[in-house]
């Protein structure tokens, strides 16, 4: 009897024990998963941004792109406007009613609202609607001038190159601002 108790003894401190490492061995195995987990997270955390960084700026340089192709586009209007006065017109419209310079006007409308959206400086949204203002002001000035020049007259473009000089200010005012941003991201 005392053999059969001994045995019961024997297989209960048996069961404890295997039932005790079975534990041990899940919460490790619990534990190993949570790292795992925690890890696979903190990657998809870090493609996310990443991801979310590239969005940023992609959508900076579509926006400083669009605005010096627009800006250059102006400038050969103006030149045009200077030097070939009798071309400028027909020049003009083929110029502003241009694919590249239709989608470089979009790229640029959109840059503002993405400005407003993706920034954290205060400074970068005020100047983005300024730029949108300046610019608009600069084609303001181009169809007077363009009036005048239909009436036959040669226009001054002094208004036109002030207001072009006032964007491009606010222009590299707001590149620095968003170079910055973009670093810091």
């Amino acid at each position: 009897m005392d053999a059969a108790i001994y045995g019961l003894i024997g297989t209960l401190v048996g069961g404890l024990i295997t039932i005790i490492v079975t534990n041990l061995s899940n919460r490790k195995d619990v534990k190993l998963k949570q790292l795992e987990f925690g890890a696979q997270r903190a990657e998809a955390n870090r493609i996310s941004q990443r991801n979310e960084r590239d969005r940023q700026i992609e959508k900076y340089v579509a926006f400083l792109g669009a605005y010096r192709q627009v800006q250059g586009a102006v400038l050969d209007i103006v030149l045009l406007l200077e030097h070939q006065p009798e071309k400028w017109t027909a020049t003009m419209n083929e110029i502003v009613d241009s694919k590249e310079f239709t989608d470089a006007i979009g790229k640029l409308n959109d840059g503002v609202a993405w400005i407003g959206l993706l920034s954290s400086e205060e400074t970068a949204h005020r100047l983005a609607g300024e730029l949108s203002t300046a610019h608009d002001a600069v084609f303001t000035e181009l169809r007077r001038a363009k009036n005048v020049a239909l009436a036959g007259q040669q226009p001054s473009l002094d208004a036109v190159n002030a207001k072009r000089a006032a964007a491009d200010a606010i222009f590299e005012e707001l590149f620095l601002i968003l170079r910055k941003e973009i670093k810091a991201v």
